[in-house]
């Protein structure tokens, strides 16, 4: 890749503004992320009763008594359409002013009974006309008054719920529940805040730029990638519960971009294989997105028609994360074997990220089949997502800043191979590829050919630099008349063209006299030396022969001779 000089990338305006957005940016989310880290704080009264033993498990195949939540598997008892109840006593020991019991649970339905009385009911509806009911945090008020109650739960299985353990259950007192729930999720919380701030910038960011450059769609699917992710994070750790967003909700949401996420990365890279130079990487990937999405694509199918829930393809969807990472591994490698060395960033960026989403995968593990709670790891998926974004955030405004001082560069040959560095009118370059192109695609056109009196006088009585003075107010007054009609150029030295394309309704003489009108007024605002011309014009109408237009150098030579023939009529007045 060429090098990029950091003073011309600077100096653009654009990269200008792209930095300024974010910096602000990144100093909006230190600011929230610093916050919420430090600015909750635990209550000092807020307590906890877990209710993890001596509890009976009753199933449709067997009972157990005196059960430890923390050890016993549920695994092989709680599955597709299977019932399970869990029962204990429970008394109320006075510690809580608002008892709420908490449950946590996973694709199942939930009753809970006090003395054979339901107090409470979720998913039910939903289970009977085989919806998806969702995961999510059940709090329940329970009563306060000193005295032994018998306490049951009963869960349905919606579809494999994939529960090896409850340990989860506890009583907390209702006026610091979501307090206390903040405090331990701030991290995450404040995480997913920063993915969909950041998402939501970027797409708004590229939908804008999109306008203007191309380059910045690039933007739209990061941050649709971004938005994905931050609301994965709030679904998975019932942090839209929050807002009063209905559990199936969460969890459609949740489960949904997850699906989503792969393919918005995915997009971000279109244009990488092309730097690897390889057809079986190019190959790979476009056969790795289209799978990715159509699979994503049907699972939502068969999620809508009710024949397989979203939760049900985790499995699936896992795999293609771990396939999609190793590719972008692989192609990046390959990227930086020919000589993209910001593909040595990205790289590293994709191992972070995967070396994240293994810690939070293997903290669940641990948690889910030993009963080793690993609560640091939670929130590792978002922080490498932050991370990945970052990094390609830092290698988009690479390409961008590259692409954008390669621009400025072509404009720069573009102005020098056809412009005139005197006047910045057309070159004789430019107005000759240009009427070859009218011919080439027979569209009709009319020239004006003009000569300028009186320039080598001028030279030789004020010297060159009055007559380049001269030919640029000449070059002025032809603007001021044709600038927005067509082309205006110079030929070289003193003369001078315009172009008209495609003008029906154009009346060349009277453009001449706005032509003389304008140079009239010009002469009467200066002194020295005077503005004069010989003119001549041709329409391409003219020169047609079985409706083509078949030279057009014959055009420019009728109006060339109109020209000297009005110059030499000129000429003979003044005698």
């Amino acid at each position: 890749m060429k090098q990029i000089a950091w003073v011309k990338v600077i100096q653009n305006k654009y990269i200008k503004r792209c930095i300024s957005i974010v910096g602000i940016v990144i100093v909006l989310l230190g600011a929230m992320l610093l916050y919420h880290i430090t600015g909750l704080r635990k209550n000092e009264y807020t307590k906890k009763e877990p209710l993890l033993l001596n509890w009976t498990v009753v199933s449709e195949n067997q009972t157990d008594t005196d059960v430890d939540l923390n050890t016993f598997r549920f695994d092989n008892i709680l599955t597709d359409k299977k019932t399970l109840y869990l029962s204990r006593t429970f008394v109320d020991k006075g510690q809580f002013q608002s008892p709420v019991l908490v449950v946590q649970t996973h694709n199942t339905t939930l009753r809970v009974f006090v003395d054979g009385e339901c107090i409470y009911s979720f998913g039910l509806e939903r289970y009977d006309c085989g919806k998806m009911v969702g995961s999510g945090t059940h709090s329940i008020a329970m009563p306060k008054d000193g005295e032994r109650h018998e306490l049951m739960l009963e869960f349905k299985a919606n579809g494999d719920s994939y529960v090896t353990r409850m340990n989860d259950i506890y009583i907390t007192d209702y006026a610091t529940i979501y307090t206390d729930f903040l405090v331990s999720n701030r991290v995450t919380y404040a995480l997913s805040v920063c993915l969909l701030f950041v998402g939501f910038v970027l797409l708004l960011l590229g939908m804008v730029m999109m306008l203007t450059r191309t380059w910045f769609t690039h933007l739209i699917s990061l941050g649709i990638c971004s938005l994905m992710v931050g609301l994965w994070t709030m679904g998975k750790y019932n942090i839209l519960q929050i807002y009063r967003v209905p559990i199936w909700l969460c969890t459609f949401i949740e489960y949904a971009s997850m699906y989503i996420g792969p393919p918005s990365l995915l997009l971000f890279f279109r244009d990488y294989p092309k730097k690897a130079d390889s057809r079986w990487i190019t190959w790979m990937y476009y056969i790795i997105f289209w799978v990715d999405s159509g699979v994503t694509a049907l699972l939502f199918v068969l999620h809508f028609s009710g024949v397989w829930h979203l939760p049900h393809m985790l499995r699936l969807e896992q795999a293609f994360v771990a396939i999609v990472c190793v590719y972008l591994i692989i192609l990046m490698i390959a990227c930086v074997r020919k000589g993209n060395r910001q593909s040595r960033l990205v790289i590293c960026g994709v191992i972070l990220f995967l070396l994240c989403i293994g810690a939070e995968w293997s903290g669940y593990m641990a948690g889910k089949y030993w009963g080793h709670e690993m609560s640091w790891t939670t929130g590792f998926s978002s922080l490498g997502t932050v991370i990945l974004i970052s990094i390609l955030l830092l290698s988009l405004s690479w390409d961008i800043a590259g692409k954008m001082v390669d621009e400025k560069e072509q404009a720069v040959l573009y102005k020098m191979a056809y412009t005139d560095n005197l006047t910045g009118l057309y070159n004789r370059r430019f107005c000759e590829e240009r009427l070859k192109s009218y011919c080439y695609n027979n569209i009709p056109f009319t020239i004006f050919n003009f000569d300028m009196n009186g320039l080598k006088a001028t030279n030789d009585t004020h010297g060159h630099s009055s007559g380049d003075k001269l030919i640029k107010g000449f070059a002025d007054i032809l603007t001021k008349t044709f600038g927005d009609k067509g082309i205006v150029g110079r030929m070289g030295g003193d003369e001078f063209i315009v172009i008209v394309e495609n003008i029906e309704e154009l009346n060349c003489q009277e453009e001449i006299r706005h032509f003389q009108k304008i140079m009239s007024e010009a002469n009467k605002a200066q002194s020295g030396y005077v503005y004069s011309t010989a003119y001549g014009y041709a329409d391409s109408s003219e020169i047609v022969s079985d409706g083509e237009i078949r030279d057009v150098n014959m055009v420019y030579r009728l109006a060339d001779n109109r020209m000297y023939e009005n110059k030499k009529t000129c000429h003979d007045a003044r005698k």
